[in-house]
């Protein structure tokens, strides 16, 4: 899986654009409880984010979005973006 994009930290916010810098996703601080982002990876052969807040660290991986038939969809291209989940908590 080779997925071009660029991660940033806004504060408490992990934010991701895609490689035409559309943004294509912001996971809040609230969930994570508000703690400022101190510092962040992302790996362009798996699209896996990490992100260090206070002493954890958190990995979220990329997971395509479901295909859905609704008007809530903005277009067609929006479809195949991945979505970031949190998929390990390491201490």
């Amino acid at each position: 899986m080779n997925l071009s994009l660029q991660a940033y930290a806004a504060g408490c916010n992990l934010v991701i654009l895609s490689s035409t810098f559309e943004r294509v996703q912001i996971i809040p601080g609230v969930c994570h409880n508000d703690v400022t982002i101190r510092c962040l990876a992302a790996a362009i052969d798996t699209g896996k984010v990490a992100a260090a807040y206070d002493n954890k660290v958190i990995i979220f991986e990329p997971t395509p979005l479901r295909q859905q038939n609704s008007a809530h969809v903005r277009g067609s291209g929006d479809q195949q973006r991945p979505r970031l989940h949190s998929g390990v908590s390491l201490f």
